[in-house]
Formats: C-alpha cells, sequence, structure tokens
C-alpha cells in the first residue's frame, strides 16, 4: 500500500478535479493525506479524506485578501502569484513530509511547493491537471519562468532554466483531447488519462415555472463571481428568452445583487452542478474548466465569456471544437491568454443572440456530445494506480 500526500492550492476549482483519484486510491487502502491552507478543510474533510494544514490561511474564493490585485492580474500575473507562494507553503511541506514519510507526492499544476519539495526530498512527484494549460513545461517557461526560477533559489535549488523536472514522473489529466488546440512540444513525461465521473443528480430545490421550456444554466464559478455587472447581464440577456433560467452567484455574492429577477430565473449561491445539469439545455459562463467538463459531459452546449486564469484557453478550445459560441469581442489573437471578455462590452442582446444561436443550431449540441462520447470512453480514476504503484516500486 502507498502513502500519497497530496499538495493543492486552497480552491475549489482546484481541488474538485482530484478527489476522483485521491478517493480511488484511498479506496483501494493506500493512506492519502491532502495538504493546502486551512480554509480548504471543510471541503477535503467532506470528501472523505484526512487534512493537514500547510502554509498561510486563505482561499482562492477571497484571494485578494492574501494576494492584493488577484482578480485583476490576468492569467500570467496570477501564475506568478502561485509560483511567489511556494517558497512560503515549503517548509511546512517538508515538516509535514519528513513525518508522513510519503512514497509519492500528488500535486496539481499550480500548486509549485510540491515540486520543490519532491527536489528537495527526493520523492517520486506526480501532477493532476485541473484545467487546459497543464502540461507543457515550455509553455510554463515562457509565462511564469522567472518567478519559478526565483522559487528555486529561495528553497535552496539549482536553476532548471527549462523547468524539465516539473512534472515529476508523469501527469494524470481528464482534459477531452478534442479541446486541445496549442501547438506545443510534446511532454516527456507520460500522460494518463482518466474521466471524472459525475454524482448522481438529485431534484433541483424549486418547482419549474417554464417546465415545457430549455433550462439555461448561468454561472461565473465560485473565483471570478465577484464580476456582479457581467452576472447581470448574462441573467438579463437569458431572462428574455422564451426558457427557464438557474443562475448560481457563488459563496461570497449575494444572489440579491442582482435585482429584482421574474419567476422563471431561480437564484442561488450554490446548487450542486451535477443537479443542474442534468436538467438544462445549455450552460452560459466564464469557461472554468470545472463548469465546461461537467456540460461537456452529458453532452451540453456553451455560451463562453472567459475572464482569466486557463479560461480563455479552455473557451477557445470549445469554440474551435464546434461545441460554444463566445462572447469575447475579437477573434483569437496571437496571444490566446488575451481571448478575454470585456465585461463592461457584453450586452443583453449579445448574450440572447448567442444563447438562442446555441439551443437552435444543432452542430453545438452535435459537438458537444462527441465531446461527451469521448469523456465517456476514457478510464476511471482507479486505473491509474498500477501505474503510480510502478513509479514508487521503481524508487
Amino acid at each position: 500500500m502507498m502513502r500519497v500526500l497530496a499538495s493543492v492550492l486552497p480552491g475549489t476549482g482546484h481541488l474538485l478535479p482530484l478527489l476522483p483519484t485521491l478517493q480511488a486510491l484511498r479506496g483501494a487502502g493506500d493512506t492519502v493525506l491532502v495538504a493546502s491552507a486551512e480554509p480548504l478543510r471543510a471541503e477535503v474533510e467532506a470528501a472523505g479524506l484526512d487534512f493537514t494544514a500547510v502554509g498561510p490561511s486563505w482561499h482562492e474564493s477571497d484571494a485578494d485578501a492574501l494576494l492584493p490585485g488577484f482578480r485583476a492580474a490576468g492569467s500570467v500575473g496570477q501564475l506568478g502569484m502561485f509560483a511567489e507562494l511556494a517558497p512560503r507553503v515549503l517548509p511546512d511541506l517538508l515538516i509535514l513530509a519528513d513525518e508522513m514519510r510519503p512514497h509519492l507526492l500528488l500535486r496539481e499544476p499550480y500548486e509549485f511547493a510540491a515540486w520543490l519539495a519532491a527536489e528537495r526530498t527526493g520523492l517520486p512527484m506526480v501532477v493532476h491537471a485541473i484545467g487546459a494549460i497543464s502540461g507543457s513545461p515550455v509553455l510554463f517557461a515562457a509565462l511564469v519562468g522567472g518567478p519559478l526560477s526565483d522559487a528555486r533559489l529561495a528553497a535552496g535549488l539549482p536553476a532548471d532554466p527549462g523547468l524539465s523536472t516539473l512534472y515529476g514522473r508523469g501527469m494524470i489529466t481528464s482534459y477531452p483531447p478534442s479541446l486541445r488546440f496549442l501547438q506545443l512540444p510534446p511532454s516527456e513525461v507520460p500522460h494518463q488519462l482518466i474521466r471524472l465521473p459525475m454524482p448522481a443528480p438529485a431534484e433541483l430545490p424549486f418547482e419549474r415555472v417554464r417546465p415545457g421550456r430549455p433550462l439555461v444554466y448561468v454561472t461565473l464559478g465560485t473565483v471570478f463571481n465577484t464580476a456582479v455587472e457581467l452576472l447581470r447581464t448574462l441573467v438579463e440577456g437569458v431572462a428574455g428568452l422564451d426558457v427557464e433560467v438557474v443562475v448560481t452567484t457563488g459563496p461570497t455574492v449575494d444572489p440579491a445583487t442582482l435585482g429584482p429577477q421574474p419567476a422563471h430565473v431561480h437564484a442561488a449561491r450554490y446548487i450542486a452542478q451535477q443537479d443542474v445539469l442534468a436538467a438544462a439545455a445549455a450552460v452560459v459562463c466564464h469557461a472554468g474548466v470545472g463548469t465546461v467538463y461537467g456540460a461537456l459531459s452529458v453532452g451540453l452546449a456553451l455560451v463562453v465569456a472567459p475572464l482569466a486564469a486557463d479560461q480563455p484557453i479552455c473557451a477557445l478550445g470549445c469554440v474551435l471544437a464546434g461545441a460554444a459560441a463566445s462572447l469575447s469581442p475579437v477573434p483569437p489573437p496571437q496571444d490566446v491568454l488575451a481571448y478575454v471578455t470585456d465585461p463592461t462590452a457584453v450586452t443583453a442582446p449579445q448574450v440572447s443572440e448567442a444563447t438562442t444561436r446555441v439551443l437552435e443550431t444543432p452542430g453545438y449540441g452535435e459537438a458537444a456530445r462527441r465531446i461527451a462520447a469521448e469523456i465517456a470512453a476514457a478510464p476511471p480514476p482507479s486505473s491509474v494506480r498500477p501505474w503510480l504503484t510502478s513509479l514508487v516500486d521503481e524508487v
């Protein structure tokens, strides 16, 4: 049996993609311990996993409290902040590794302290992807090579300009191949593709007002949900159609900030995603990978308004695959991370038009269902355990 130490940034979107794999390992009898900032404890323990706090106390839903300017920093700036955070987490992680003596370190791609810890301890390390830009040292070197080099220096490690060790022994990913469009050199480490299982849906916690009309789900996730003006515009544009609407505002935004809504608009801080998606006909969102993956898993087309992080890449992949219409007002630029939506430029008529197009043009749904079949064909998370065990046996 293995002892696995998993290091995760304290954000719901960082944790959820790892849970099926970690739970599969625990179900097979392995010891699994999740390390992150204290505010993630409740989410980890609710998933039935053990937790230990490391580093400063913060949560990505309120990232600006620890990382001032986080939401406005853009994709590259946010990656740089994660890199600068790693040396502050590393001491706690090294102490934990010394106490636990894990056989394997597992990290998500934006948590860099475990990368440093793996080199300091000589432990095998694997990356568990959570999004669209998780698989290329070349891309990370181009985007945040400086901050990552500084982090290595602060950790007392030799320079690694090409980030040759960034992915350790390999990577686990659930990102559908159909959405990958970036032309990057192939990774030198093995990749293991899995599917993320969707929990069985429950009944929606409200009575349908327009039960015969399509249900459209509107969300900006749990981090960029504070773009309330954009969320209002999205809701206004969808609510004007002959549809029923569900909008979730996230834990930090009161649904009342959306203003008075008609009876066919159901607003809540949180409804389990699988419950909404099981009843929905389309999704209007920020192209966060968790929302996109969930929608495509059940064959739902999207309207995307990417804002930051890896959302531009995720959104553009969906558009190029034919499964989404985009509210980004310009064609894909040379710098794909600049493929973002200007919240002040989006209008309700634009949202209405894009949503109508996705609902009424068969090609969008056909593309989404093709990707759903691709996701369904991937093996379950439990399939990676023999590979992980072989990595441990090599040491």
